[in-house]
């Protein structure tokens, strides 16, 4: 009983940790319009970035690397479905699928890659797609022999 409480609280403080990451991108691009040593800052990481993480091959990489991830989720979340599964799991599976395509839109859109910190949101990409696998370990966590189903 404890077990599946500790459970929910860590799903819903991650699921609050990525709410502020997000809150916390947006808050960086409203400084670059308004301080111009943010937008300093932000100009010299950003030249450093396209160098090596954000390069044409890098970003090719990154979208192979996406395609495979979202692939997978998308063959995991329809064996949740067959075998009919807990409906928080094909929720978060559901949500983490939605964060890979948003991350490939990030990726690709030239919306976003002329905003000044699109390199800190392929950056908060990564971290919220971390969390959301975790919240999906948290969920599948195999039961313990001495634990009745």
């Amino acid at each position: 009983m404890y077990r599946k409480a500790i459970q929910k609280l860590g799903i819903i403080l991650n699921h609050v940790l990525q709410l502020s990451i997000i809150i916390g991108l947006i808050y960086i691009q409203s400084l670059t319009q308004s301080r111009a040593f943010v937008i300093e800052y932000i100009y010299q990481i950003s030249l450093d970035f396209e160098t090596y993480f954000l390069s044409s091959f890098g970003i090719i990489v990154q979208s192979v690397f996406i395609i495979v991830l979202t692939a997978s989720a998308i063959y995991y979340l329809f064996r949740l479905i067959k075998d009919q599964e807990v409906l928080l799991k094909k929720i978060e599976t559901g949500l983490l699928i939605a964060i890979n395509i948003f991350g490939l839109l990030v990726m690709h859109l030239e919306f976003f890659k002329n905003l000044l910190n699109y390199r800190y949101l392929i950056i908060g990409f990564y971290l919220v797609f971390i969390i959301q696998s975790m919240n999906i370990k948290l969920l599948n966590n195999p039961k313990r022999k001495n634990e009745k189903k």
